[in-house]
């Protein structure tokens, strides 16, 4: 295992990606290594891609506080960070904001990820994410809830405002 980490780490040198840094920590946080796995995320965050694996290296932080670390402010704080950033990928962020709030309060995910799709229809709560995945997030709720014409309602909704998203094409097609 030790030499598993030294290549790891070897590779994080040359150049850091979402991949080798999100890998790298979910084995340390396996081995219950969760304080070089939060210096790990926290010096990497930078050296990422800005965008999709910016945010995944964050989001992977955010579950190590919540899950390990047992820090849900700081989660909170670390995925909000990643919505108000312009050079990370907010949808990610707003699904998983939606679901660790209806941890932490009396709101169901499925309550604010319904929020947050009714803020991009009226046009609202900042940037308009690019891609319609919180349409998909809620979509799921309410499939494994089976409320199946729900879903196909949701995932109709976020078709009229991502008309060119494939993956909610499938997802409708499968529901």
């Amino acid at each position: 295992i030790e030499k598993a980490y030294e290549l790891w780490k070897e590779a994080l040198t040359e150049s850091s990606t979402a991949a080798l840094v999100c890998s790298l920590g979910a084995s340390l946080i396996a081995n219950k290594q969760w304080k070089e796995a939060q210096t790990l995320y926290h010096e990497h965050t930078s050296r990422v891609r800005p965008g999709r694996e910016r945010t995944e290296v964050v989001l992977a932080a955010a579950w190590l506080e919540e899950n390990h670390l047992h820090n849900r402010r700081r989660a909170e704080e670390l995925i909000q960070s990643c919505i108000e950033d312009p050079n990370m990928d907010s949808t990610l962020a707003q699904v998983a904001i939606a679901r660790l709030e209806g941890r932490m309060r009396s709101g169901t995910p499925a309550e604010k990820l319904e929020q947050a799709c009714l803020d991009v229809e009226r046009g609202e709560g900042g940037d308009r994410p690019a891609d319609g995945r919180i349409y998909n997030a809620w979509a799921a709720t309410q499939v494994k809830a089976k409320r199946y014409r729900s879903a196909k309602n949701i995932l109709r909704r976020g078709l009229e405002q991502f008309p060119n998203d494939h993956s909610l094409m499938q997802a409708a097609g499968k529901a």
